[in-house]
């Protein structure tokens, strides 16, 4: 493996590096929320896979990632780092696309984490400035 890697070899080791600590904190669960199931790895599937999609289809891949941590929040899973296919996609999302995108992007994203925790009271966070921050990172950097 020459440097610097292929673009499918940085897709797996992106798919990876972010598959595992989300898959870790789907799993683990506070005593009293819900359990991981089949249907959490099957939101963490989804995400994973359209992560592997992100070059060719960024803004659709980041709308898969919430969808997926939409149901991840609907179905009453509390983590960290169930976030981190999202993030991902939004830096993508900045780094492929223009300020105008990622402006509208970061609003969106902005509206959308305030909703969710509101929606399912995210015992998380609880500020809703965090929340309205938390998408905005990545894309800054991007």
């Amino acid at each position: 493996m020459g440097w610097p890697p292929s673009p499918i070899v940085v897709d797996v080791l992106v798919v990876a590096g972010v598959g595992l600590p989300t898959a870790m904190d789907a799993w683990w669960n506070a005593p009293g929320t819900r359990q991981a199931d089949w249907l959490t790895y099957l939101l963490l599937a989804a995400s994973l896979g359209a992560l592997g999609l992100r070059r060719r289809w960024p803004l659709g891949v980041a709308v898969v990632c919430a969808a997926a941590l939409t149901g991840w929040y609907a179905l009453g899973h509390e983590g960290e780092l169930l976030n981190l296919p999202t993030m991902v996609a939004l830096y993508t999302v900045a780094v492929q696309g223009d300020r105008r995108r990622s402006v509208f992007v970061g609003v969106v994203a902005a509206l959308w984490s305030v909703g969710l925790a509101e929606l399912f009271d995210d015992p998380v966070v609880g500020s809703p400035t965090l929340e309205i921050l938390w998408p905005q990172v990545p894309l800054l950097f991007g």
